[in-house]
């Protein structure tokens, strides 16, 4: 995550930080004013797709709201013998989660896009 951000504050043109200087504003200003939004617009895509890998590994998944949920899955499959079933539904709600996120990353960066051909 840290290569997507410093790969993101790297693609802000030197300009537009040389013409918020030249407007008197503090550093403080000068990165939550300017160069943060217009870094965010070039790291949300590499942060989705750390995201998505993360959510796939499945061990961040715990932090979402679930407890290992494969692990889960396979506990509940061996107590019942229906391994099909139990490993479909895990299926199913690691794909919901992946199209959840995938929608909300897609409309935060239409909404970072505005304005930009």
């Amino acid at each position: 995550m840290t290569e997507v951000f410093r790969g993101a504050i790297v693609a802000v043109p030197k300009g537009v930080g040389e013409a918020a200087k030249a407007l008197a504003l503090p550093p403080n200003f000068r990165f939550r004013l300017i160069t943060f939004p217009l870094m965010l617009r070039v790291a949300l895509p590499g942060m989705g797709n750390l995201w998505q890998s993360a959510l796939k590994d499945s061990s961040l998944v715990s932090v979402v709201g679930f407890t290992e949920l494969l692990a889960v899955g396979k506990i509940a499959a061996s107590q019942t013998k229906f391994y099909l079933g139990f490993f479909c539904t895990t299926a199913l709600i690691f794909l919901a989660l992946a199209i959840i996120s995938n929608w909300a990353f897609s409309l935060v960066s239409r909404h970072l896009n505005r304005g930009f051909a």
